[in-house]
């Protein structure tokens, strides 16, 4: 669809391009007629000088139907290229939202979508339960251009209490520990909000975790900024050290005396 609407542009710019010249020419004529006649006729050719006042009405009526094809043509043009933009716009948010797999980085970006507490795919999950076998993991939120800094919240959806430390990265490779510790005990979702030290100026945040603090999953819907004067910022881009949704299709390889093979299965997270 997208191909022959591109075709069908080109081919009107073609025909639009030979009316704008024959319109050119006629105007050029039109200038160099010495008949008053022809001059008060817009676009004749220079023969209608001579020409009668039919001939000259006839000319007339010529121009007057290729000027209203031009526009006609430049108003088809102008909606395939609205319909083309919409087509390009829809490709670009589906790719969005396939590049924000459930419980993967992705999903801590922008505001928070998950309004309750639970095993919900629009927060973020690390590839491993929390609990015994717990490991380190961490969260990186990106914000665009750099801000003052007066306090990072974090909002946690399932078995919070993992988070050990909250930093922002400097530009210059530095970090700075906003706060670390053990968090106090809550019920999801919460929103836990941790002062900066004054000054503080910056456009990446990044959460860490020790999963082994709280079994289960322990999963983050969103992470705002808020600048000293209230305004709060989301994430625009988030990476993380591992995803539950990255997981999500996991290629098994058997390496057994024999060639290579890879099999990708659709995993289940639930248990």
């Amino acid at each position: 669809m997208i191909v022959f609407l591109l075709w069908r542009v080109f081919a009107l710019e073609d025909e639009i391009g030979d009316l704008r010249r024959l319109v050119q020419q006629h105007a050029e004529a039109n200038k160099a007629a010495p008949s008053v006649a022809a001059q008060a006729v817009p676009f004749l050719p220079p023969d209608t000088a001579a020409a009668g006042d039919d001939d000259v009405q006839a000319l007339k009526e010529l121009t007057e139907r290729n000027a209203e094809r031009l526009a006609e043509l430049e108003g088809t043009v102008t909606q395939i290229a609205n319909l083309l933009n919409g087509m390009l716009d829809e490709a670009d948010q589906k790719k969005v939202a396939a590049n924000r797999r459930s419980w993967s980085a992705g999903q801590a970006c922008g505001p928070p979508d998950t309004m309750q507490g639970g095993d919900l795919p629009t927060a973020w999950a690390p590839a491993k339960q929390g609990g015994k076998s717990g490991s380190q993991e961490w969260l990186q939120l990106e914000y665009g251009e750099p801000m003052s800094i007066g306090q990072v919240i974090v909002r946690e959806t399932y078995n919070p209490g993992a988070i050990s430390k909250v930093s922002v990265l400097l530009d210059d490779g530095g970090e700075v520990t906003v706060w670390q510790g053990t968090e106090p005990t809550a019920s999801a979702p919460v929103e836990r909000p941790f002062s900066a030290p004054p000054g503080l100026v910056g456009h990446t945040v990044k959460v860490y975790l020790d999963t082994s603090r709280v079994p289960g999953w322990n999963e983050i819907d969103a992470v705002g900024v808020v600048t000293p004067d209230g305004q709060r910022h989301w994430a625009i881009d988030a990476s993380a050290s591992s995803s539950y949704g990255d997981s999500q299709m996991t290629t098994y390889d058997t390496l057994q005396g024999e060639a290579f093979q890879s099999q990708p299965i659709q995993l289940l997270k639930r248990r």
